[in-house]
């Protein structure tokens, strides 16, 4: 451990540059809970380029943020500007902070389809180049018991007992 002449601590450096600097291989920052409810968690500089927050008692990185700044949960090599992966599927939820609401907005993916959610109006907008590779786009009611129309992938607007072709 080294003190510099300006008060800046260097641990594995003796020239440190900031208030505090860690410098090895991949440096670690760990926080630990004493509390027996507690966890311990560690900010990691990857040797691969990547920052990690670090789950040390899972033993596993829970948020890795890379080179591109694209933000990977459940996963250590993002492929989006946020990348979130969980076993047994994805979920991303968006809430409204309100004393007064408990709305909120959610993307899922179990792994076969892809459901988005809306505990309020759900809105869709499209621009002019947007396509989709599936075969079936369904609305439904929020538990999905209901559905109230589709579009197949030849673009036929329809219900379980109707279909419209939609030209525009």
């Amino acid at each position: 451990v080294t003190v510099g002449a300006n008060g800046n601590v260097g641990i594995g450096t003796t020239a440190p540059a900031e208030e505090l600097e860690i410098s090895a291989d991949a440096p670690s920052l760990q926080l630990e809970s004493t509390n027996a409810s507690g966890r311990s968690y560690g900010f990691q500089s990857m040797n691969t380029g990547k920052l990690g927050i670090y789950d040390a008692d899972a033993g596993l990185n829970r948020i890795v943020l890379d080179s591109s700044g694209n933000v990977g949960i459940g996963t250590t090599a993002p492929g989006a500007t946020v990348h979130a992966n969980a076993s047994g599927g994805g979920v991303v939820r968006v809430t409204r902070l309100s004393a007064s609401s408990s709305a909120y907005g959610q993307l899922e993916h179990d792994g076969t389809s892809t459901t988005l959610r809306s505990t309020g109006e759900l809105k869709l907008y499209a621009g002019t180049n947007v396509r989709s590779r599936g075969a079936i786009h369904t609305f439904a009611n929020v538990a999905g018991t209901t559905e109230y129309g589709r579009f197949d992938s030849s673009g036929n607007l329809g219900s379980s007992a109707v279909e419209y072709r939609v030209e525009l």
